[in-house]
């Protein structure tokens, strides 16, 4: 398989990912992929929604620090 890059092929290939915790909470009726920064915050990677409002949320934006509550965490 041939990649069209500018991205090295250390960083393509690597396996970087593992080594991230990500996790599904829900705050509400919105659901968001986040990982753990800490032990009790969190970074938005992600927002699963079919409301259109929860996209426009200036809160709600990939990359926002928020808290991580144990009612938050969706059971696997």
């Amino acid at each position: 398989m041939t990649y069209y890059t500018i991205v090295p092929p250390d960083e393509l290939l690597s396996d970087d990912e593992s080594a991230h915790t990500v996790m599904m909470i829900r705050r509400g009726q919105v659901t968001m992929e986040v990982e753990l920064v800490s032990g009790s915050l969190g970074s938005i990677r992600r927002i699963y929604s079919s409301d259109p409002e929860v996209y426009l949320d200036v809160g709600l934006q990939p990359g926002t620090i928020i808290p991580i509550g144990l009612a938050d965490y969706l059971p696997k």
